[in-house]
């Protein structure tokens, strides 16, 4: 037990006397008071890795020289990367990078927090690798890139959220990684991307919030990655996109509320998933979908409250997904839908009021989903359901007052609770179905006392004692059937 005390109070000096000497340092470096840090003797540390030399100067500006590329540094056990100088990261007060390196090596300073002011990379860095200054949230001024710089690696500069002013990009730049400039939300101005960009990944421009104007992305752009510029909701001019493109991934332009204009989807893009235009609610003018589409993913322009004129998709499509045009009430013409349409899903495009006309609904299908068409109810004339429709979920077409007729066909087998609900425009209801399907609670907050009920002849009786049909007004039997 003795000697466990004589250890500890061992341990307790030496920690007292290396305190007392890093003050020493410390306090000695601060009388460094010379202007040219190459003549300065007082440093508090300085090293070299590889093709570089760092110095830490009194003041905490931390110098990197020499020539070629900068090492790549990973993290350690404590999740701290393994570059000499971020030991000491907690003193730093700005970063000069003297010309003669050419890349930013992987990792060299992240969470560096305690750079401030602006950023320079010197003339000849041609790559930043990953997460180079991601974390450096200390920076408040400009970041200026060099010419000749060719790529952007991963999380180069993610949660800068310090730099302010035009982020400009330079004219040989080819690649940007993904979250490259996440949370980066201090950027203003029109964002200009490169002509010679072949590729930004996913999340690139994430929260970028304060960049405004067009938007226009090069073609050479074949894909839109996941988030790409989710959150970006400064921008409050029109988005172009290029002919090449592919795809658009998940939540690509998702909350970018400011995009004003019609939205043309280029020829060549087969897929639009899940949420890439979600809350895109001022573009103001047309919507355009391309022939070749074949899926539109979740929710994909829900909020898009703005675009107003005819939806027409292109024929190729045979399945909308739930939520897909939910709530955009903008829509103020007719609705096309697809020959080959098998299913609609859920809300897809419940709360989209303005819709005016007919609806047609294509001979394939097969399923009409919760709500699909809740609230419709600027549609107006005969709904008549395809024959291949097999059951109707519930709520798919509640609240569209605007239709006068109903027409079921002959292979429905189920029609679920408020399918019809507050459907206050009916007139006529022609159910072609031999046996009396079951409706309860189908036609909710609907008047059918008031509505005529056409059914076959030969189960004119039969609908005349089922229940919830028998409540209907009139029951007759279809002409010529």
């Amino acid at each position: 037990m003795y000697k466990k005390i004589e250890f500890y109070n061992i341990i307790k000096k030496t920690l007292f006397l290396l305190g007392i000497l890093v003050t020493t340092i410390i306090t000695s470096c601060n009388k460094c008071d010379c202007n040219d840090l190459s003549d300065c003797d007082e440093y508090l540390a300085r090293g070299k890795d590889g093709n570089i030399t760092w110095k830490l100067s009194c003041d905490g500006v931390l110098t990197i020289s020499g020539k070629g590329n900068m090492p790549d540094y990973d993290v350690n056990q404590h999740g701290n990367s393994t570059a000499p100088w971020f030991f000491y990261r907690n003193t730093f007060t700005a970063l000069v990078i003297e010309k003669g390196i050419t890349s930013i090596g992987k990792i060299a300073f992240e969470n560096c927090r305690g750079f401030a002011g602006s950023l320079t990379l010197p003339e000849g860095i041609t790559s930043i690798g990953l997460y180079a200054f991601s974390g450096c949230i200390g920076f408040t001024g400009s970041l200026t890139l060099p010419e000749g710089l060719t790529s952007i690696g991963d999380g180069a500069f993610r949660d800068c959220i310090g730099f302010n002013g035009n982020l400009a990009l330079p004219e040989e730049l080819t690649s940007i990684g993904s979250v490259a400039f996440g949370g980066c939300s201090g950027f203003t101005g029109n964002l200009a991307l490169p002509e010679g960009l072949t590729s930004i990944g996913d999340g690139a421009f994430r929260d970028c919030r304060g960049f405004n104007g067009s938007l226009t992305l090069p073609e050479g752009i074949k894909n839109i990655g996941r988030f790409m510029f989710s959150g970006c909701s400064g921008f409050n001019g029109s988005l172009t996109l290029p002919e090449g493109l592919t795809n658009i991934g998940v939540h690509a332009f998702s909350g970018c509320n400011g995009f004003t204009g019609s939205l043309t989807l280029p020829k060549g893009i087969t897929s639009i998933d899940e949420g890439a235009f979600y809350g895109c609610s001022s573009f103001n003018g047309s919507l355009t979908l391309p022939e070749g589409l074949t899926s539109i993913g979740v929710s994909a322009f829900e909020y898009c409250s703005g675009f107003i004129g005819d939806l027409i998709f292109p024929e190729g499509l045979e399945r909308i997904g739930n939520f897909v045009f939910s709530r955009c009430y903008g829509f103020n013409g007719s609705l096309i839908l697809p020959k080959k349409l098998k299913s609609l899903g859920q809300e897809t495009f419940a709360n989209c009021y303005g819709f005016t006309g007919s609806l047609i609904l294509p001979e394939g299908l097969e399923s009409i989903g919760i709500s699909t068409f809740a609230n419709c109810y600027g549609f107006t004339g005969s709904l008549i359901l395809p024959k291949g429709l097999e059951r109707i979920d519930g709520g798919a077409f509640s609240g569209c007052s605007g239709f006068t007729d109903l027409i079921f066909p002959e292979g429905l087998i189920r029609i679920e609770p408020n399918s019809f609900r507050d459907c206050l425009g009916f007139i006529d209801v022609i159910n072609y179905s031999i046996e009396p399907q079951w409706i309860g609670g189908a036609f909710n907050n609907v008047p059918i006392e008031s509505i005529t009920l056409h059914v076959p002849s030969i189960s004119l009786e039969r609908y005349r004692a089922a229940e919830f049909w028998k409540d209907f007004g009139n029951i007759i039997a279809i002409e010529n059937y």
